[in-house]
């Protein structure tokens, strides 16, 4: 694919998000977490700039795969600056739906981890999109681009073969360009013939 580079994010590490609104956190069951590919790639949850083709979850996290269009000026900037060093992280956009339940404070297991206190656990979750955003609510995330872009070089591109006339003319033209000279010399220096104007009368009786 050209003007596009891969990259591989962990989306959502399993842990509790806290929202904006300072009420509990909430935490995705990621056992019934519902997703579809492919989606949306965004960035900050606003415009987007690449597609995610594979989703997957492996040792209790979200991983997503894809790809960044560098032909995009944001996509391109995300990708020059994480090449500089800057670290990038994923966020996921879900959807209201699915169960609620909500925790007393009691300890509980769940995404391999263990939580503390009152939360909501969301299960039958649907993610909508994923972004990659320089202030995650899950600190655990982490967007990784691949190093060199998916461009082929010229030389792999196959060259279209030319045809036997071509090939003639540049073996008797464009190496022996004396033989086209004389040619269009000898044809315009050839001899001009002259054509008579006008008419002549015989009468009866007269030279």
């Amino acid at each position: 694919m050209q003007d596009a580079v891969t990259f591989t994010a962990i989306a959502y590490s399993g842990a509790a998000l806290f929202p904006d609104d300072g009420s509990l956190p909430r935490v995705y069951d990621l056992s019934t977490l519902n997703f579809s590919t492919p989606m949306r790639f965004c960035s900050e949850h606003d415009e987007g700039i690449g597609i995610v083709h594979s989703a997957a979850i492996q040792e209790n996290e979200l991983v997503v795969r894809g790809h960044v269009f560098t032909r995009l000026p944001i996509g391109k900037t995300i990708v020059d600056s994480a090449r500089a060093g800057k670290v990038w992280h994923a966020s996921c956009s879900f959807l209201p739906v699915g169960t609620v339940f909500k925790t007393r404070g009691n300890p509980f297991r769940l995404n391999g981890q263990v939580f503390h206190g009152r939360h909501y656990i969301i299960s039958n979750g649907m993610i909508d999109e994923v972004s990659v955003t320089a202030r995650p609510r899950d600190p655990r995330t982490v967007v990784k681009f691949d190093t060199s872009p998916v461009r082929p070089s010229v030389s792999a591109v196959p060259r279209r073969p030319e045809s036997a006339k071509a090939e003639e003319y540049k073996r008797d033209y464009l190496f022996f360009p004396q033989r086209e000279t004389q040619t269009i010399q000898r044809v315009t220096t050839r001899p001009r013939t002259k054509r008579r104007t006008g008419f002549r009368f015989y009468l009866p009786g007269l030279k």
